[in-house]
């Protein structure tokens, strides 16, 4: 949008936003701008809009921005004003945000060196000690090459600014954390498996730990990144879904323009204030914990999969998610210790849980699951025999197999081998 700047007191312009809105502003004489917009498209004020057009009027340097979830944010002279979220159609009303001058400002956690070079070397080596080993390759020569690291540790999650200048290319092995990209302009592309992901302002990506990356940013890649260490992660996951959240395990990304993203990304911002600041929350030990438990557990509230968990009573999610988890590992050694411990339970709680909604026991559930597995193999021919179709759903005790077998499906493993062929 364009925001005179200078007019006498009482002044009303209206004028053309970058995205083809309708604006109306009124400055009085103090600089103090009052006013509203019709938007047609949702969006959020992330404060990292970009300039899309530059110029001059009455004398005066104007600059017209866009953010990339189409809400402005605008500067020009002095004065800086902020879109507050809308819906289609709707008036939002623009209010002061302070005087800002026009000159960059500083980037995120300044008062947290940790490196400012243009040796790709030292870049490497230093983010590397920081982060994970990894290899920084750019992708277009290494002029124009400019590493800034900003970085502080909140004791089991640590928050990094980080910025290239120029496109480069990353690849990691694998990191024992969980990493939370923020991009704060560009955009970059995200390989871990089979799973690529596109990034870009408006949105986090999160890559768990132990997984190998492949990352390619775009030139002018400034971002945001929260480390989250293992053990910490560990005992969040394993609180969140004992209250019934469902979270998924690989590589995500985050909507952080509505809903949970959104606030949790308002919450990224005042972490990231309140570190810059000597008397800050941060410097109290007690709150710096509070601060680190929070973004650890709104990360997990906007990555959390809607479901099924959402129509259970609370008593009844965890023992849902420790059937899930039956079903999906059925092949590999499991007890019941193990089970209650991946859904938050006490041995005792898992069985009574189990007996209550399922009407049998954690183990017999198992052991069916995996009767159906051998079943489904037989039946379709996928094994040569009984013992190979055993072997791989994890059952061993094959004369067990051959009674249990009978029981529930009325033949013998063999009989059904047979039939198949």
């Amino acid at each position: 949008m364009v925001l005179p700047t200078g007019r006498p007191s009482t002044t009303v312009v209206t004028t053309a936003t970058p995205v083809g809105q309708r604006a109306r502003w009124r400055r009085s004489a103090d600089g103090v701008v009052a006013g509203s917009f019709t938007t047609g498209a949702g969006g959020v004020c992330c404060g990292m809009a970009e300039i899309v057009r530059s110029g001059r009027r009455d004398g005066l340097s104007i600059d017209s921005r866009r953010c990339p979830g189409n809400a402005c944010v605008l500067r020009s002279g002095r004065t800086s004003v902020k879109c507050q979220r809308s819906r289609a159609g709707a008036s939002v009303t623009g209010r002061p945000c302070g005087r800002w001058p026009m000159a960059r400002s500083a980037p995120p956690l300044s008062a947290h060196r940790v490196l400012r070079t243009t040796s790709l070397d030292v870049a490497r080596a230093s983010v590397s000690a920081q982060l994970a080993p990894h290899r920084l390759m750019p992708t277009a020569g290494v002029e124009g090459f400019r590493a800034l690291h900003n970085a502080v540790d909140l004791d089991g999650l640590s928050l990094h600014y980080i910025d290239y200048a120029s496109e480069v290319e990353i690849a990691v092995d694998g990191m024992g954390f969980q990493l939370v990209q923020i991009p704060l302009a560009g955009r970059c592309t995200i390989v871990a498996g089979r799973a690529t992901v596109a990034a870009h302002p408006g949105t986090a990506v999160v890559a768990p730990p132990g997984r190998p990356l492949r990352m390619r940013y775009s030139r002018g890649n400034p971002r945001l990144m929260v480390r989250i260490g293992r053990p910490v992660l560990t005992q969040r996951v394993a609180v969140a879904r004992a209250a019934g959240l469902d979270i998924p395990d690989g590589v995500g990304e985050l909507d952080l323009t509505r809903g949970a993203g959104r606030s949790w990304r308002a919450l990224v911002d005042l972490v990231v204030t309140d570190v810059d600041r000597p008397d800050g929350l941060a410097s109290a030990p007690s709150a710096a914990a509070a601060l680190r438990i929070a973004l650890i557990d709104g990360l997990l509230a906007g990555l959390a999969v809607p479901g099924e968990a959402a129509a259970v009573t609370p008593h009844e999610r965890p023992i849902r998610r420790a059937a899930r988890l039956i079903e999906d590992h059925c092949a590999e050694p499991l007890g019941t210790p193990d089970i209650a411990e991946a859904v938050g339970l006490s041995v005792r709680a898992l069985q009574a849980g189990f007996r209550v909604h399922l009407g049998v026991t954690p183990m017999a559930h198992l052991r069916r699951v995996r009767l159906e597995r051998v079943r489904a193999d037989l039946q379709q021919g996928r094994a040569a025999s009984v013992t190979e179709a055993a072997l791989r759903w994890g059952v061993t005790h094959l004369g067990r197999l051959s009674g249990d077998y009978r029981s529930t499906f009325g033949e013998t493993p063999s009989q059904t081998l047979q039939r198949s062929r």
